[in-house]
C-alpha cells in the first residue's frame, strides 16, 4: 500500500487495519487449481465418512461447496463476482465427483449393512447366491435343469430350493452371513449394471432432497467467492478514508496559497 502525499506536507503513514492482511494473491497460487485440489480432497474425505459410517450424508455437500469457495477465494487473495462462477463450477464438478465415488465405493457396503438387519433381505441373498453358485443339496441340484433362471422349473422344486436357502441362513453364523450377502449384492450390481446402465444407476441416486444440498452447496461457493472478507473490505474503508483525508488537506492548501496570491502546486 503507497503512502499518501499532500503538497507542502511529510507523507502520511500507510494506514492500518488490525487483523487485515494485504489484498495480494500469492504469485506461485491459482485460484483454479486450489479449488481443484480442495473440491477432489473434501469428495474423496466425503466419500470416506460415507464408506466407514455407511450412511451417505447429504448435508456433507454444503461442507464441499464452503471448502471450495474459501479455497479458491485465499488463493486469490480477495472475493468478486467472477471468481463467485469460478468458484461454483468447481463446486458442482467436485459434488459429481464425490458422488461418484460414494456411488463405487460405499453404496454396496451400505446395502450390505442395511441388510443384515433384515432377516428376509438375508434370506433373498441366501437364495440369490445359491441359485448362483448351484450350492444345494446333491439331490435337488441332480434334478435342477442347467438355467436356474428359466421359468419352466417345477413348482416343487422351487419350494425346495427355498426352503433349502431359508434353512441355511437361519444357521449361518454372522460372518457366513456377511460373506453370502456380499455376493449377492454384487451379483445383483452387476445384473443391473449389465441391463439398466450404469449411467442411470448414478444418476438414479439423486432425489430432490440431494438437489436441495447440492443446489445449496453451489450457491455456498459462489456467496464465499464472490464476497471480500471484512479484513479486506476494513482495509477498503481505511485507504478510502486516507485518501479521502489527503485529498480534503489538498484542497485546502490550494485555498491557502490562492488567498496568498501563490501560484497553484
Amino acid at each position: 500500500m503507497e503512502t499518501v502525499t499532500a503538497p507542502g506536507r511529510p507523507p502520511l503513514p500507510t494506514p492500518k487495519v488490525y487483523g487485515a492482511k494485504p489484498r495480494t494473491a500469492s504469485p506461485d497460487s491459482s485460484p483454479i487449481l486450489t479449488g481443484i485440489i480442495a473440491g477432489l480432497g473434501a469428495g474423496v474425505v466425503w466419500a470416506l465418512i460415507a464408506y466407514l459410517t455407511h450412511f451417505a450424508f447429504s448435508w456433507g455437500a454444503l461442507g464441499l461447496g464452503a471448502l471450495v469457495g474459501l479455497a479458491v477465494r485465499k488463493a486469490a487473495g480477495e472475493g468478486n463476482p467472477s471468481l463467485g462462477i469460478t468458484a461454483a463450477g468447481l463446486a458442482a464438478g467436485a459434488l459429481v465427483f464425490g458422488k461418484l465415488l460414494i456411488h463405487l465405493f460405499a453404496l454396496q457396503p451400505m446395502i450390505e449393512d442395511e441388510m443384515l438387519g433384515n432377516q428376509e433381505a438375508i434370506n433373498a441373498a441366501y437364495f440369490v447366491d445359491m441359485a448362483e453358485r448351484r450350492a444345494f443339496s446333491p439331490e435337488l441340484r441332480a434334478q435342477l435343469p442347467d438355467s436356474l433362471l428359466s421359468a419352466t422349473i417345477p413348482l416343487d422344486l422351487r419350494q425346495r430350493m427355498l426352503r433349502e436357502a431359508l434353512d441355511s441362513a437361519r444357521k449361518a453364523p454372522l460372518s457366513a452371513r456377511k460373506i453370502v450377502v456380499h455376493r449377492a449384492v454384487k451379483s445383483v450390481a452387476k445384473i443391473l449394471n449389465e441391463k439398466v446402465g450404469f449411467s442411470k444407476l448414478f444418476r438414479a441416486e439423486f432425489d430432490w432432497w440431494d438437489a436441495l444440498w447440492v443446489a445449496l452447496a453451489i450457491w455456498g461457493a459462489w456467496r464465499i467467492a464472490s464476497k471480500s472478507s471484512w479484513t479486506q473490505h476494513a482495509a477498503t474503508v481505511e485507504e478510502e478514508r486516507a485518501a479521502s483525508l489527503a485529498e480534503e488537506r489538498r484542497r485546502r492548501q490550494e485555498e491557502v496559497r490562492r488567498a496568498r496570491g501563490e501560484p497553484p502546486s
